[in-house]
C-alpha cells in the first residue's frame, strides 16, 4: 500500500501548493529584491547568508521551477509545467505577488504576500 506522501506527491496540485508554501515561507524571512515574469529574487533581511532565485528553467525534462543560490547549486522544485508567470498586483498599500501556473488543462493562480 503506498504511503500518504507518495500518493499526494503524484497530485500536481499538492506539488504546486508545496511550492507556493515554500516561497511564501521564504518571503517571511527574506526580502523580495526583484521580480520578473519568470523569476523572484530574495535576499536575507539581515544581509547575512545566501540569497535565492526562484526561476523558470527549461531543461531536458521540459519546463520547471528551480531554486538557485547565489553561492552555487540549484534544486528543482516543480517539474513538467506548461507555463509560469510572476507578476505584481497592487492591492491597497502593499503589492501582492501573483504566481500563475499551467500544467495540462489545469490553470492555477496563487497569491504570495511579501513582508517588507
Amino acid at each position: 500500500m503506498p504511503s500518504v506522501l507518495e500518493s499526494q506527491s503524484r497530485d500536481p496540485l499538492f506539488d504546486q501548493h508545496w511550492l507556493v508554501n515554500r516561497i511564501q515561507y521564504e518571503m517571511t524571512n527574506y526580502k523580495l529584491e526583484e521580480l520578473s515574469p519568470v523569476d523572484i529574487y530574495l535576499t536575507p533581511r539581515n544581509g547575512l547568508g545566501k540569497s535565492y532565485l526562484y526561476e523558470k528553467y527549461s531543461g531536458k525534462d521540459g519546463l520547471m521551477i528551480r531554486r538557485r543560490s547565489t553561492r552555487g547549486g540549484h534544486v528543482v522544485l516543480l517539474n513538467n509545467i506548461d507555463r509560469l508567470r510572476f507578476s505584481y498586483i497592487q492591492k491597497g498599500e502593499k503589492p501582492i505577488v501573483q504566481l500563475e501556473l499551467d500544467k495540462g488543462k489545469k490553470k492555477n493562480r496563487y497569491w504570495l504576500f511579501p513582508t517588507y
